[in-house]
């Protein structure tokens, strides 16, 4: 296999919607694993001009630059604010030209950075590699030798309604060579429009989670003094995340510790009453959001885990990362439903009222044993992130040769 060394020339710049620093996402270790093969720029999304406005500059977290990551990883923060995905339409004409024309001209500044840093990094041939809707605009204007698109949520992340496929981003996808998709009922949806349209649902970092095990390293603090059984989940606490359950399950089960780990939204004003509530509860422990590298710890000092999803419109097309990393840790584990994941039922309990759920935890909790734990490892293990950027590479590669030759890439 060749290095990225040998293969410097060929680079990946890729527009993400996150700083590289926040919460670990599935393009997160995509772009770790493809960094293995080419040199990557990550490009995180700018502030918002509004941030600036509502907080003050000296509130904002300033842009950090170009840093390096690893040595074929580079992460790139602009430094100019923007409300690159905002319409831009004020209330008065006026302002909605002034938004218009400062977003163009800040796209311009925007892509002279980008190419000036890709040429720095010795990148003569660049692969653009785009992971929402709204950097479409991007298509063509690196003078990419091909284009691909990740999609790996539903991005309207509306609860109420199954929403349409927007025009921009149905624009998206038939203008890239190739569309990678993280879950069946995404296909589903929208594996049909590019004939060059990839299934690879989301992995885990399995030796992560299997260093961690054999260090045998004490618990984290905040967990030592929280008695067993605990039942752990780990992740955003937001809208899509069922409190009323986890209320009822605390009520129901007070020998029982609840531990969330992991950010609150405090922008989901719908879940503020659930919180306050949870948070009432001597049995239930926030313990915030964590590192990356000590969620491994948190998921092995639970005794099950669980994924307490509501029934939506937009969970129908979730497929849980956390799930390969608390199967990773060898822990039982008991979700919502999802169609999703249903094909892991072997190792993953599902339940629906709260009846159920308690049921299915004491029932994972009282029939644990190696066995199950080395099952479910085993499961996590073959559904590594070191798979899915495999899949993830043999198709920009094919898409590379084929383009060279002037082979139609509808054919494949």
């Amino acid at each position: 296999m060749q290095t990225p060394a040998a293969k410097s020339s060929v680079g990946i710049v890729a527009f993400v919607p996150d700083a590289w620093q926040e919460q670990r996402q599935a393009r997160h270790h995509i772009a770790e694993g493809l960094a293995q093969h080419y040199p990557v720029l990550w490009v995180s999304p700018p502030h918002y001009g509004e941030t600036f406005r509502k907080k003050g500059i000296g509130r904002v977290p300033k842009a950090t630059g170009l840093n390096k990551v690893s040595s074929y990883l580079w992460i790139y923060a602009p430094s100019v604010p923007a409300d690159y995905k905002r319409s831009g339409k004020y209330r008065f004409s006026i302002l909605t030209a002034m938004s218009s024309v400062y977003r163009a001209l800040w796209r311009k500044w925007l892509l002279r950075r980008i190419t000036l840093l890709t040429r720095q990094m010795g990148m003569r041939k660049v692969l653009l590699y785009i992971w929402r809707p709204e950097f479409g605009w991007t298509l063509g204007r690196l003078g990419e030798a091909a284009a691909f698109y990740q999609i790996d949520d539903e991005y309207s992340f509306n609860p109420e309604a199954d929403v349409p496929i927007s025009k921009e981003e149905e624009k998206v996808i038939r203008s890239v060579d190739a569309v990678f998709i993280h879950s069946k009922t995404m296909m589903r949806k929208k594996g049909q429009i590019n004939p060059r349209t990839h299934y690879v649902p989301n992995g885990v970092d399995f030796d992560r989670y299997a260093d961690a095990i054999s260090a045998g390293s004490s618990e984290p603090a905040d967990l030592q003094s929280i008695p067993h059984p605990r039942i752990g989940y780990i992740g955003h606490i937001k809208r899509h995340i069922d409190l009323e359950l986890l209320l009822k399950i605390s009520e129901a089960r007070p020998d029982w510790a609840v531990v969330l780990v992991g950010p609150v939204r405090e922008d989901h004003a719908q879940i503020r009453p659930s919180l306050e509530r949870l948070r009432g509860q001597s049995n239930v422990h926030f313990l915030g959001g964590k590192a990356a590298s000590d969620l491994p710890f948190y998921a092995i000092g639970f005794d099950a885990a669980i994924m307490p999803y509501m029934v939506t419109p937009y969970t129908r097309y979730i497929y849980p990362m956390k799930m390969h990393e608390y199967l990773a840790a060898g822990k039982p584990v008991v979700s919502t439903d999802l169609e999703n994941i249903r094909e892991f039922a072997d190792v993953v309990s599902f339940a629906d009222s709260s009846d159920e759920w308690i049921n299915e935890i004491a029932r994972e909790l009282h029939g644990d044993s190696e066995s199950r734990r080395r099952d479910r490892m085993e499961v996590a293990r073959v559904n590594q992130w070191s798979e899915r950027v495999r899949v993830i590479h043999e198709v920009i590669e094919d898409t590379i040769e084929r383009k060279a030759a002037g082979v139609s890439l509808a054919a494949s």
